[in-house]
């Protein structure tokens, strides 16, 4: 049995059908007052998505889903739906195995965007 499904995953990996990955990662936005919280996040292929639990500088709860890219380590999300409004564009790489760091572009604002991958 265990052949066999070692063998089927060898096919789709050759045909290019990728399995989707799920992880948490832990976010922060800002430098002196940073906002926190999860992001889960699923992978596919290039494709990202998935939904994120925040706590804002203000120390508001803030939720939202994400949608986006990656390719080469580089990631380029974007907030949909968020509970607040607002809109934010993430761009960041992973300089590290497991941690990303970039900017988050909030409206007119940028700042730094941290995530450590679990």
């Amino acid at each position: 049995m265990l052949k066999k499904l070692l063998i089927t995953a060898a096919m789709l990996g050759q045909f290019g059908v990728a399995a989707q990955a799920a992880e948490i990662w832990v976010v922060t936005e800002g430098t002196s007052a940073p906002a926190r919280g999860t992001w889960q996040v699923t992978a596919d292929g290039k494709k990202v998505s998935g939904s994120a639990d925040m706590i804002n500088a203000r120390g508001q709860h803030v939720t939202f889903k994400l949608a986006g890219t990656v390719s080469n380590d580089a990631y380029d999300l974007q907030r949909v739906n968020a509970s607040d409004g607002s809109v934010c564009m993430y761009k960041g790489s992973m300089k590290t195995p497991g941690k990303i760091s970039g900017s988050a572009v909030c409206g007119a604002s940028s700042t730094a965007w941290n995530v450590t991958r679990n």
